[in-house]
Parts: structure tokens; C-alpha cells; sequence
């Protein structure tokens, strides 16, 4: 990764600043600070400084106040302060010394402090040889003993830190402080036979062997995930900043870390920040850092910049930020995406745009490095996801506590997947440690198109074959398919972990098979098809978001057994702009079907099952049949506008085929105007395509180029997969219309049974969409259970009650009043539950 460099290209002569800046740079300094963002950090140190803590807490912060007093030394000249640092430094006690600094990545920490401090001191200190000379003597005898090796304790085995055969965010942190102390020490003469020379090969060795080591080569995933790649960026960023500077090793250029710092901004959330996947928190990155620095760097600096809780920037390190922030460089946002598979990291970002206001969804399938080297911090989230949109965060990961407390939130449980008897994919303990998680996963059959992007995650874990698949239709909401397959029976729990209930802030509420989680700013609504011996059920569980948090959420569970299962789940993020959709189970041979309508179009959503061959279901417009495993129909004013089916070889309606294929394929096309846009994939060796949409086929366009067709051809001769275009005659697409018909009444139907025992089904017709209520009353007029609130469009709607109340309590035998409201009109009658 990293070859081709030279120990002797390591240590230049000693020479001070250099850490930082150098002399000649400090009247830009000077100049930058009269300007923000620079004012701001300038104001932040300045404060710091003249409000000193009364007693410092350990050596630590001691360092961080010297490397403070040290920087405004040079900026205002004030010897005061050059004497204050001083004073701090030779109070510090490292281990040599006596000290304790604690674990050795907070040591790192420590040292890359002292010697940035000391490097702005040097030239205040050649006024006090003895001064210097022990400051001096200090760093030396904490790099020696970094050279040298911290002992690791396992247990079972002890290893010095440059020993252990496995390399993490410790090891960046301590080497990238090591090789800030050789370059602040250059001229020094050693200690024991070894030097400065020896402490920066160490250290460049150190952090480039953990670089290659932790960076999944093919998209440049950080194995210990985004919290992790930020916590090691304290250190390694300024050691390889100071690299450049002084021995002019780019390792900024190296492709592989570029890739690495892609992927940390492909993660991003809309609002600017890291999810909190693995061991992580919710947390950020710094752009600031490589935006002269990166050959991305005005995408660095745009995605720096446009974060919720704006400029990131490190406690301590205002100096950095003052020192590497070049705001020349102007920024810009990426040019790719803003969907972008990265199947070598195992992360399918899906994302409607790159506006704070995106519609987001992060989909997890780790395999390999990517997995194998997270070790302690990995969690087994094979196929899980998060969802954030309307500037929330609506399904949720469970995060990172502390580790003392990892073990709260790091197991499949945690996790929006599929448990099977119990168990997801599993945890790996030595003794109670967690030592690694999961299964590989592999992200495979992803495209996208203006219309949907599509993904697919195939596991295997507690002895059954896993499939996830998602669609993002319009860009605008999410369709995740499981489909399971074991030799065995088993319990299958399909889970989703919504940002609500328990102690989160928001609310969680469910009607039957829709659930909802409510937030300040946007709702998610999930609906899964009921089907015989699927029982919904919830429960609070814990996650968190930043240091030592502890929060509670409400996670949905819906549970069935058999030897295959099929989940068919529709989560519709919602902000509050917006009218609920209305979600339909269409009744189905061989598979699920569902259809989801909205303000402007109807979608029908189907899932084969695992044994079937075909699904047949009826539709306003008649029979459809497909062998397609999963598809999507998207109407607009009773028009067909646009299709997706995978593995499908037949679609046909009332008996007419619509696209018929030699071997199976993935299909994805919008229809504007008269032509007819997206994605297809087959066999590599060649397939046989033909779509028939009631229009006349006048040419089509596979992968950029014309396929050449005689007239009236039909079928199209292609191989692998490309995007396609076909180009339309005119007209209406008669084959395919879809006329709904309107309902003519507003009418309560009797429910039923009546009376009831466990539950009645209840049903409903509206003539026309509105805000509706569904309410069971008892005879004192006090509202039992809210079964319906919000828009809905006109249609037939079917619920059910089983004689709960809100808090989900059966409540007693006797007369109960259901009440329907859309608008000012009512429909009401009695229920008689019966015990």
C-alpha cells in the first residue's frame, strides 16, 4: 500500500514550528484570525486562556492548556503565556515518571498534545536552557517508551503495542503521537542506542501497516466503522498533515486512503453527521482538515460545512483548524450519486438527494475485512439498516454506550433484522468480551435508475439462507423483502427498531398491522400484510446515540413459524406536509401483495413465495400473474409509469403477456412521454427481451448504444446488463390503464362478527379522501381505543379491534359505540364484545 518510502525521507533537522506551521506562515495566521470562521476558534483558545481551570484534573488537560497558551504565544507574543505552558509541561508525568495517562490511545493523545506544544515553545525556551532541556527530556522518555512498546495484557498473553497481530484505532492514535515527538525531537540524541530516527520509522511503520490494515481496499471502508475512523483521525490526521509538511510523504494520495475518506462522506447522514453504526456514536468528520489536502477536498469542505450543528471541530484542536483550514478552497457538493453502493465495505447508501432534507437509508453487509477486523467494536448487523428522513433519524441503530456497556446494544436483537428461534447473526465472547460479530453478508444486484434503486443483501446465519431485499421507489420511501429458507421449522421474528416510544421523545402507536413512530418533525409508518399465524407484538429496548447515553424505544416484532418465511414490509417516511398513504393487502395466490396509494399514485407491490413458482392476484384493471421473485407497478392518473421486476421471465395481465423473457432478469423502467427509461441485467451469455406496453417498439438503446430492430420487432437479442432505452410510437398505453373505480357513498359497514369475542372486523368506504377518524367509544362517551387519524384517500378500508384499549388493556364485557368521522360527517353503530 504504502511502499516505495525510505526511513531516511523521515526526520528532517530539527527545526521549530514545524508540527503545525511554520515561522513563515504565522502572518497568515495573524491575518486569518480577523475572519471567521478562524475568529471563532481564535475567541475559543483566547477564552480558554484567561479563564484557567483552579485546579487541573490530570495531566491531560494540563497538556491541552499548554498547547493552547503555547499557540496564542506566537499569535500575540505575550511571554506570559509562554511562561505558563512552560510551567505546565514540566509538571506532566508520564509513565517513565510515574505517571498514568490511562490506555495507551489516550496516552497517544497526550503525546501528540506535548509535542505540538513544546514545538510552538522551542524557540521561548532557548532563553531557559534548563527549562528546555527538561521538557525536552520528558517527551523523549515517553517516545523512547512508545518505541519500545506498551505492554498489551490479554490475559492469556502479553504483547508490546507494535507486536499485537491485530491493529486499530490505538495504534493510530499512540504512532501518530510517536511520530509527532521524533519530528519535535530530531536533533535529540537518543536514549539507549535508539532515536529519533528510530521513534518516526516506528511510527510511520505503525500507522501505515494499521491504514492498510483496517481499509478495506475496494471502497475504502475503516473495519471498526465511522465513529472509530474519526476517534483515530485525532492523531493520524495531524501526523500525516506534519508528514506532507516536513518530509513532503503524501500518504494523502495514496489511493487507498482517499477511498477511505469517500467512504466517511458516502455515510454521511442529510444532516451532516455519521450514523452511529458498530461501536460508534453519532459523530462527524473533518473536512476542515483535508479540504487542501484531499484531491476531493472541496467536497471534504462541502460536507464539513453543511452539518447540523455546524463547524466541526475538536475540543483543543482550534489550533489545527486555524493552522490546516485553507478557506480558498471553495466547496462544492459530490458529483456522484447521491445513492452509492459500496459492496467491498458492505454499505448500500440509498438517498434521494444530498440536501438536508434527504430521504436516507444506510443497509448493512459487512463480509470479510470489512467485518473480520472490527473485532471487538464489529456488531452483527448483517442486513440490518437505519432510515433518516425529514431531519429525523426514524429506524434506528442501537449504537455504542461505552464498553464497559457495548454489550447492552451490540447484539442481533439490537439490530433491524430477522431473529430466527431467538438469535440473529452471532456474537463472538472470550469469556464476556466480545471479540467479533456476525456472518459475511454480501451486497450484490444493486443498480440504480431515476425512478428506484434497488439493492439486495444475501447472509446466511443460524442455519438459514437470508435474502433482503430493498426498493426505493420515487426516491421518496423503502420496500424491504426477507426471504428465509432452512431445513428446519423455525421462529422467525422480523424486527424494526423505530425512533419512538419508551424514553426516545417520540411516540410510537399501532393499528393492527400498521405501526407508526412520530417525531417532532416526521413519522415513519410501517405496514406489513397480515397473514395466517403472523402475530404482531412490540417491546422497549435500549439504544443511544452519544457518550453514556441510555434512551429507550419501542421495537415492532412480527413473528411466524414454518421451515421458509417471506416478510413484505412497506416503511413510508412521512413529514407532516404530507397525507398518510393509504396501504391495501391485495388478496394473493403464491405470494404477498400489497398496494400503497398516495396523493398522486398507486403502487402494487408483490413478493413471491419461497415455494411458488407465480403470484396471481386481482387488480381494479383485472388478473396480473408474474413469476417475477419481487415487483413493483407504479400508476399515475390511471396510467402505467413505471415498472420493477427482479428475476422475472413472465408479467401478464388477464392473460396478455406485458414482458416476457428467455431466462430470468432484473428490469427496471419509468415511462416519460414516448420513451421508456431505466436498467436491465440478464445472462451474460445473451437473453431474449420483449415488453409490450400497448405502443408500437420504434428503437431501443442498451448501454449507451442503438440496438438495430426490423419492423415490427418485438423482442430485443441482449446480453448482461446496461440501461436501456426504448423509444415508444405515440398513443395511449391501452394494454395496461388502470381505471379504480370511485366509491359513490361514504358508509360504515356493519362490522363482524357482532357480537364478538377476540375481534371484529370493521369496514369502511369513503367517496373521497380527508383527515378520518375510527374510534371505539364506551356508553359514557369516553374514547376507549383510536384505531384511525389521519389522511386517507377515497377507497374501501378494512381494520379490525381486538377489544384492547389504548394502553392495550382488554377491557370488559358490554356495549361499545364505533364511530366514523371524515370531515363534519358521522357514521356510528354498536359493538357487543363478549367475554
Amino acid at each position: 500500500m504504502f511502499g516505495g518510502q525510505i526511513s531516511a525521507q523521515l526526520l528532517a533537522p530539527e527545526k521549530h514550528p514545524s508540527l503545525l506551521f511554520t515561522a513563515d506562515e504565522i502572518p497568515q495566521l495573524r491575518e486569518r484570525i480577523g475572519r471567521e470562521p478562524y475568529a471563532t476558534w481564535w475567541q475559543t483558545i483566547v477564552e480558554r486562556i484567561e479563564s484557567p481551570p483552579l485546579e487541573y484534573r490530570n495531566d491531560r488537560a494540563k497538556v491541552r492548556q499548554a498547547k493552547s497558551l503555547a499557540f496564542a504565544y506566537l499569535i500575540e507574543g505575550g511571554q506570559e503565556h509562554a511562561r505558563e505552558a512552560v510551567k505546565l509541561l514540566r509538571e506532566v508525568k508520564f509513565p517513565p515518571r510515574g505517571g498514568d495517562m490511562g490506555e495507551p490511545h489516550l496516552e497517544g493523545d497526550v503525546v501528540g498534545l506535548y509535542a505540538m506544544a513544546y514545538d510552538m515553545l522551542d524557540e521561548f525556551l532557548l532563553g531557559d536552557p534548563d527549562a528546555r532541556e527538561d521538557i525536552r527530556e520528558i517527551l523523549a522518555e515517553e517516545a523512547d517508551r512508545l518505541y519500545r512498546g506498551v505492554k498489551i495484557d490479554l490475559g492469556f498473553i502479553d504483547y508490546r503495542l507494535h507486536n499485537t497481530p491485530h491493529l486499530d484505532n490505538w495504534h493510530l492514535r499512540v504512532y501518530g503521537g510517536l511520530g509527532l515527538a521524533a519530528w519535535a525531537l530530531a536533533d535529540h540524541e537518543g536514549i539507549g542506542g535508539m532515536g529519533p530516527g528510530d521513534w518516526a520509522g516506528r511510527a510511520f511503520e505503525m500507522v501505515t501497516r494499521t491504514l492498510d490494515f483496517q481499509i478495506e481496499s475496494a471502497d475504502g471502508g475503516f473495519a471498526e466503522g465511522p465513529f472509530y475512523a474519526r476517534y483515530a483521525a485525532d492523531l493520524y490526521l495531524p501526523y500525516l498533515l506534519a508528514l506532507k509538511k516536513i518530509t513532503t510523504i503524501d500518504l494523502f494520495a495514496d489511493p487507498k486512503v482517499q477511498r477511505m475518506h469517500t467512504w466517511s462522506l458516502n455515510l454521511r447522514l442529510p444532516n451532516g453527521r455519521r450514523p452511529n453504526i458498530e461501536d460508534g456514536h453519532i459523530d462527524d468528520f473533518y473536512g476542515h482538515y483535508l479540504a487542501a489536502v484531499d484531491p476531493r477536498g472541496s467536497v471534504h469542505r462541502w460536507d464539513w460545512e453543511n452539518n447540523d450543528l455546524g463547524l466541526y471541530v475538536l475540543k483543543y484542536s482550534e489550533m489545527d483548524a486555524i493552522s490546516f483550514f485553507d478557506d480558498q478552497v471553495v466547496a462544492y457538493a459530490p458529483d456522484w450519486g447521491p445513492t452509492v453502493f459500496m459492496p467491498g465495505a458492505g454499505d448500500a447508501v440509498f438517498r434521494s438527494d444530498w440536501s438536508a432534507d434527504a430521504t436516507y437509508m444506510l443497509l448493512r453487509g459487512e463480509h470479510g475485512r470489512a467485518r473480520e477486523r472490527g473485532l471487538g467494536h464489529e456488531h452483527p448487523d448483517e442486513t440490518s439498516f437505519i432510515l433518516y428522513a425529514g431531519r429525523e433519524m426514524l429506524a434506528l441503530d442501537a449504537g455504542y454506550i461505552n464498553f464497559p456497556n457495548h454489550h447492552k446494544v451490540n447484539q442481533g436483537r439490537n439490530h433491524n433484522l430477522v431473529l430466527i428461534n431467538g438469535e440473529g447473526p452471532p456474537l463472538f465472547l472470550a469469556g464476556d468480551t466480545a471479540i467479533g460479530g456476525g456472518n459475511d453478508a454480501y451486497l450484490e444486484n444493486f443498480y440504480t435508475t431515476p425512478f428506484m434503486d434497488y439493492a439486495e443483501i444475501r447472509a446466511r446465519y443460524a442455519e438459514t439462507d437470508l435474502r433482503r431485499r430493498v426498493m426505493f421507489p420515487g426516491k421518496e420511501y423503502f420496500v424491504v423483502a426477507d426471504q428465509l429458507s432452512a431445513e428446519n421449522e423455525n421462529h422467525y421474528e422480523w424486527r424494526l427498531h423505530g425512533n419512538g416510544g419508551g424514553t426516545s421523545g417520540g411516540t410510537y402507536d399501532r393499528s393492527d398491522n400498521i405501526a407508526r413512530w412520530i417525531r417532532d418533525q416526521a413519522e415513519l409508518v410501517v405496514f406489513l400484510p397480515e397473514r395466517e399465524g403472523r402475530v404482531f407484538t412490540e417491546r422497549d429496548t435500549v439504544h443511544s446515540f452519544s457518550y453514556s447515553q441510555e434512551l429507550t424505544h419501542t421495537v415492532l416484532q412480527v413473528q411466524e413459524r414454518g421451515r421458509d418465511a417471506e416478510f413484505l414490509a412497506v416503511l413510508f417516511p412521512r413529514s407532516f406536509d404530507r397525507p398518510v398513504p393509504a396501504f391495501y393487502h391485495l388478496q394473493s395466490r403464491g405470494g404477498q401483495a400489497v398496494e400503497v396509494e398516495a396523493e398522486d399514485w398507486r403502487d402494487r407491490i408483490w413478493l413471491l413465495d419461497s415455494d411458488s413458482n407465480s403470484i396471481e392476484f386481482e387488480t381494479s384493471i383485472g388478473t396480473l400473474t408474474s413469476d417475477a421473485r419481487m415487483g413493483l407497478l407504479r400508476y399515475e392518473r390511471s396510467q402505467l409509469q413505471a415498472l420493477t421486476l427482479q428475476e422475472v421471465e413472465h408479467l401478464a395481465l388477464n392473460g396478455e403477456p406485458l414482458l416476457e423473457s428467455v431466462g430470468p432478469v432484473d428490469i427496471s423502467l419509468a415511462l416519460l412521454g414516448e420513451q421508456a427509461n431505466g436498467f436491465v441485467r440478464g445472462n451474460e451469455n445473451g437473453y431474449k427481451l420483449s415488453v409490450s406496453l400497448g405502443r408500437a417498439l420504434l428503437g431501443v438503446r442498451y448501454g449507451g448504444a442503438s440496438v438495430s430492430l426490423d419492423e415490427g420487432q418485438t423482442t430485443i437479442d441482449l446480453s448482461g446488463e446496461g440501461d436501456l432505452v426504448l423509444n415508444l410510437g405515440p398513443g395511449q398505453v391501452t394494454a395496461v390503464v388502470d381505471s379504480p373505480t370511485q366509491p359513490a357513498n361514504f358508509e360504515l359497514v356493519p362490522n363482524w362478527p357482532n357480537p364478538f369475542n377476540s375481534s371484529t372486523q370493521i369496514s369502511y368506504i369513503l367517496d373521497e379522501g380527508g383527515e378520518v377518524r375510527v374510534d371505539i367509544y364506551d356508553l359514557l362517551g369516553q374514547r376507549v381505543k383510536s384505531l384511525v387519524a389521519g389522511y386517507q384517500m377515497s377507497g374501501s378500508y378494512q381494520i379490525s379491534w381486538d377489544g384492547q384499549d389504548q394502553h392495550g388493556n382488554r377491557v370488559g364485557t358490554g356495549v361499545y359505540l364505533l364511530r366514523l368521522a371524515s370531515g363534519s360527517r358521522l357514521a356510528s353503530q354498536k359493538l357487543l364484545l363478549l367475554h
